[in-house]
């Protein structure tokens, strides 16, 4: 009969050729080949047809093979005094964290000095810790030199965002028109920018903006306490249930911090913070209704609106002012749909700002598969003894693309009189095993199966091995 789909026939033709193909290939290649023990005519030919089959289907090539500057493998040492008999462990370990971020960030200020923009990757096998680091460098450095890459807290897209920053040293962003608060992802409908709502405790102060409330507004003692503020103008922490050190910064960028009831001095300067919308402009965007629904909702709900500090502008204002901390949320959250009339933040320009990012914290969970091969270094904030996890670290850096050697730098903190910290580890450079001493490390060297001098022990020809290296390296 007549076909009625030719296509039919060209599609059983391929799958004829397709089986035709796999049995030549098992009958004139592969059997013999796997005849190791004939080693005969049959076995060197189907080798010689097996490397010519490969070398035409891809290029083989090893990290040697194409000059890739090896690691460099390298130890620092710091010294920290041992613990105090009335020092708690959470106290000591904010003193260890805080050497280990002064020496990076030393070492960033050493590259700045010499003009250049240093990356500098900061790894941690335990999240806690690398988490503490950061918290230093931000402090020590500033948000803009810092980036992590940490999936699990951020999510993909804005880990991904923090990867570009550090790579590019720019990033695009929308700025809030209400709060002045970046945001990075140009699709975010709100402002995520974290804001506190914090309760006035100061007296005098309290009764200005109380005397001093626009009469358009439902206004009261409570409505006059209450402020939204930013993170940034915490000063001190004077009480608080889940943080007790000193650093007012540190508690700033840690929400896991913050607990209901904190007492906090927080700054009312002007400087250095976005200008706020005045009472007009709230009065037009629906601050009224806000008001009505706080008062509704006993002030319990997520309604406010990032009013003036001062309501009024007094011969002296103050620097400062003693808050409680009631709660705190996202910009676009307090300023909701259900109130708010003011402008959007897809309103707001797309802009770029150079930043000239530096450090990037590089998690566990998200160690593996980025290309960061214009690392300078890499800091290991404990010894790894896992070869494989050290060597998927490092490979982040040393892989195709590179034209330097990066610096590994694994750093051990010394406390005095603490017999059982770590020491240091000496690192093969084929294979990245540890090893207690230099002569131990260059010993095994000599003889590691991932030597390319050992190649020719390792491939026997009957082997997968030998084949691969028959193939020709790509030209340098």
């Amino acid at each position: 009969g007549i076909d009625a789909d030719p296509a039919l026939d060209a599609k059983e033709a391929v799958a004829s050729s397709r089986d035709a193909c796999r049995a030549a290939f098992e009958a004139e290649i592969a059997a013999p080949f796997a005849s190791a023990a004939a080693q005969d005519d049959a076995f060197e030919a189907a080798r010689r047809r097996l490397v010519a089959l490969l070398r035409g289907l891809f290029v083989y090539h090893r990290k040697e093979d194409i000059g890739l500057p090896k690691p460099t493998f390298v130890n620092a040492e710091l010294d920290v005094a041992a613990r105090g008999p009335d020092e708690d462990e959470d106290a000591f370990q904010w003193r260890v964290d805080q050497a280990i971020g002064d020496y990076v960030a030393a070492r960033v200020r050493s590259e700045s000095d010499r003009g250049r923009v240093p990356k500098l990757a900061v790894f941690s096998q335990h999240d806690a810790d690398l988490q503490s680091v950061a918290e230093v460098l931000y402090d020590r450095l500033g948000d803009a030199r810092v980036a992590e890459f940490d999936v699990k807290r951020l999510g993909n897209a804005a880990a991904a965002r923090e990867l570009a920053r550090f790579a590019r040293g720019r990033r695009l962003l929308r700025r809030c028109p209400v709060c002045g608060g970046d945001n990075d992802d140009d699709e975010r409908a709100r402002c995520a920018r974290t804001l506190l709502e914090v309760h006035l405790l100061d007296p005098d102060l309290l009764d200005a903006r109380t005397a001093a409330l626009h009469p358009g507004l439902n206004a009261g003692p409570l409505s006059a306490a209450r402020l939204l503020i930013e993170p940034e103008r915490v000063l001190r922490v004077l009480r608080a249930q889940n943080f007790h050190r000193p650093d007012a910064a540190a508690y700033a960028n840690d929400y896991r911090a913050w607990t209901p009831g904190d007492t906090l001095l927080v700054s009312l300067a002007p400087g250095g913070f976005a200008p706020r919308p005045s009472y007009d402009s709230w009065l037009r965007w629906g601050a009224a209704r806000c008001e009505a629904l706080a008062v509704r909702h006993r002030y319990a709900g997520s309604n406010w609106y990032f009013a003036p500090l001062l309501h009024a502008a007094p011969a002296t204002p103050p620097a400062a002012a003693r808050v409680t901390l009631c709660k705190w949320g996202k910009c676009g959250t307090f300023h909701g749909a259900s109130w708010f009339r003011g402008p959007s933040l897809a309103s707001a320009p797309l802009v770029t700002l150079k930043e000239p990012v530096s450090v990037l914290g590089l998690y566990r969970d998200a160690s593996h598969g980025l290309d960061l091969s214009f690392l300078d270094a890499i800091f290991l904030l404990e010894p790894i003894n896992d070869s494989a996890l050290l060597e998927q670290v490092v490979s982040r850096a040393y892989r195709v693309g590179a034209t330097k050697s990066v610096l590994v730098e694994t750093i051990f903190v010394a406390v005095a009189d603490d017999a059982a910290a770590p020491k240091a580890s000496f690192i093969c450079d084929h294979c990245f095993k540890s090893f207690e001493t230099n002569l131990l490390a260059d010993t095994h060297m000599l003889s590691c199966s991932r030597n390319p001098l050992m190649r020719g022990k390792r491939a026997a020809r009957h082997t997968i091995a030998s084949i691969f290296d028959e193939l020709d390296p790509p030209p340098r």
